[in-house]
Formats: C-alpha cells, structure tokens, sequence
C-alpha cells in the first residue's frame, strides 16, 4: 500500500518505503494505511483495483497550484492538501516521446533490444537491454535505479545535464521531427491550425491566446516555406515541465 501510494502521491504515507519498524517514521494517515491493505486483501489482492480506488480519489484529482496558507502550515505537504509535482521517469519520458512521434512499437515480450544505439529502437524501455557494469550515463542522469540493489524509492535530482539531454540528444531530435511530420500536423494548412494541432499532440489541449501567438511568430509567416522551423517549435514543446512533469 504504501509503495503504491508513493508511486501516485510522489510521497509516501511512511516516509521510508521500506521500513516499518519501531525507528521508521510513524505513518501520516494511519487510518488510511489500514483501511487500504483491509480493502486489498478483502478484494482478492487486486493491485489493479488498488491504482483504480487511488487515481478516482480527490485527493489524487487535486491541482497542484500553490496555496500559501497551507503552504505555511504544513510546507513538506504531509497531509496531501495539493498534488505533488512529479517528474516522469526516464523509462515513461522515452516511451511518450515515442508515443507523441507516433512510433512506438506495442509489441509484447522478445529479447531485451539495445535503446541508445541508432537506428534507435522503437519498443518500449522496459524491453532495454541493461548492462550493470555499465550502465550508460543518460539512466544515471534521469536517476534510474541501480540495477545492483533493491530500490524502494528513486533518487530525484534536478540537473542541467537533464535539459541538455532534451536540447542535444539524436533521439529527442528524431522524436521532434517525426511528430512535426506526422500526418495531421503536415496536412493542416495555417500556421495556427499546425500550431493548434501540436499542442493537441503533445499536451491535450489547445493552446491559450499566448501561446498561439508566440509560436505563430516563431513559424513565420509561411512555415511550409521551412520544415526545420517546426521541428524546433516540436522539440521545444517536448521540454517543457508541462510534458515531462505530472502536475
């Protein structure tokens, strides 16, 4: 229970995901804690049933806009009065970036295939080959956890490695490109429509007044005079907090 709500909150109801004990932090929902491992084991054990009672909560609907009243009171978020922003992991980032450049492979199962070698592999990340005593840079940088130990809890780290990765990598490029190319981008004709249908790509929804202008700006006024230009406003699209971040 408290490892499954650690993966939807960013926070766990016993701080140390693994240890329960007499020197662990005592829980901050104790009642709750009980009442979903009753409820789970009343269900027949259902971990799918478990994700499904959690996400319909409203506390797991909640903004995560900033209320400085409660900020003040409880400033580390204990009592869950927000939502926690949480950065996807690496494994999630590579798959929507797959995802959005219509790509990605829904095959099941196979042989573990190598992700950061080109022509890169379109499956999932769970299916990437990983080499413990060599494990490349990229996963260390996104805070993969080792594949040496257990791990209940990953490291969280905000580096300027990250957002060189999203500006420079082949991949991420690659990924841009081939969402800036995809059939109902190209076959919009304005430069507001393309604009307007990146965003439903990329994000769900259509871009406020702002936004439309700015990145209307950024085209051009003919963006099909320049394909590189869209591209880039792709790729800028796919590092904003907005998509790599849970909020």
């Amino acid at each position: 229970m408290n490892r499954i709500w650690l993966h939807h909150f960013g926070k766990a109801l016993v701080r140390g995901a693994s240890d329960f004990g007499a020197r662990s932090d005592p829980p901050t929902h104790p009642l709750l804690l009980d009442y979903l491992a009753r409820r789970f084991v009343a269900e027949g054990w259902s971990i799918k049933r478990l994700h499904r009672q959690m996400v319909l909560t409203s506390t797991y609907q909640q903004s995560s806009i900033l209320d400085v009243e409660r900020q003040e009171q409880d400033p580390e978020n204990r009592l869950v009065w927000r939502m926690n922003p949480k950065r996807l992991e690496w494994e999630v980032i590579r798959d929507a970036l797959l995802f959005v450049g219509g790509g990605i492979a829904d095959q099941i199962g196979g042989r573990p295939v190598q992700l950061l070698e080109q022509p890169f592999s379109r499956r999932r990340t769970i299916y990437g080959f990983i080499d413990r005593q060599k494990l490349p840079a990229v996963y260390r940088m996104f805070d993969l956890a080792s594949p040496d130990q257990t791990t209940a809890q990953r490291h969280k780290t905000l580096v300027p490695q990250q957002a060189l990765f999203l500006m420079n990598s082949d991949f991420v490029v690659e990924q841009a490109r081939a969402l800036a190319n995809r059939s109902e981008v190209v076959r919009q004709i304005s430069a507001k429509d393309k604009v307007r249908k990146l965003y439903e790509l990329v994000f769900s929804r259509q871009p406020e007044a702002i936004e439309l202008a700015a990145a209307v700006e950024s085209l051009g006024a003919h963006p099909g005079d320049n394909v590189a230009l869209l591209d880039h406003l792709a790729q800028v699209l796919l590092m904003t907090n907005e998509f790599i971040y849970v909020e």
